[in-house]
């Protein structure tokens, strides 16, 4: 198997049909389609980030440090 799509097995839970379906396509075909799939993670991730940003801008400047910390935690 591919690097990438051992990556992607590390970040996206696969079940037994996913991963055969994987098994089935050509090596070529493999990576392509992680590369596609971990270009949709990283988009979903970083709309997420935004939204969550946005979100935080309802909320109170005084506020907003707290909050951040509270739902998202310490990853500053």
């Amino acid at each position: 198997m591919g690097e990438k799509l051992d990556q992607l097995r590390a970040e996206i839970p696969m079940n037994v049909d996913v991963q055969r379906f994987f098994d089935e396509l050509d090596e070529g075909d493999r990576e392509q389609l992680a590369d596609l799939i971990g270009d949709a993670v990283a988009r979903q991730e970083t709309r997420i980030d935004e939204a969550g940003e946005q979100a935080l801008r309802l909320v109170p400047r005084a506020f907003r440090g707290p909050v951040k910390k509270l739902l998202f935690g310490d990853h500053d």
